[in-house]
């Protein structure tokens, strides 16, 4: 159904990499070909989203060092996002940093604790 909705927006002009890259990421699907994706898209859309998506799949690729680079770029503005604390957790917890993960993941839930059906729990886990 993903699938068939990007066309007929692609076919009516609506740039949807970057929305398809964090759906695939968010659900595991092609990580190499997602990271690609989302690298692409980032160049394309510029911006802390771009770069919050980019941190994501660079994370789900195992390559969290340069994906916290990323991280930290977009979150540079201050900006309140829940999936972004999410993320920038997920990534801490990846390169070890298991303090500044369970804040991360605090953050995220303190803010929204319903930002995800599909990573609430994980946030939750992480976080005590």
């Amino acid at each position: 159904m993903i699938a068939v909705i990007d066309r007929l927006q692609r076919t009516n002009g609506v740039k949807t990499d970057l929305e398809t890259a964090l759906f695939n990421v968010d659900h595991g699907v092609r990580l190499r070909q997602t990271l690609a994706l989302a690298r692409s898209a980032r160049a394309d859309r510029p911006s802390i989203d771009g770069d919050d998506v980019l941190a994501w799949a660079l994370a789900r690729n195992g390559r969290c060092g340069e994906a916290l680079r990323f991280s930290k770029r977009a979150l540079r503005l201050g900006t309140l996002d829940a999936p972004k604390f999410f993320h920038r957790g997920m990534i801490e917890r990846c390169l070890g940093h298991r303090v500044e993960a369970k804040r991360w993941f605090r953050r995220a839930l303190d803010l929204n604790p319903h930002f995800s059906l599909l990573w609430v729990p994980v946030a939750r886990r992480y976080a005590e």
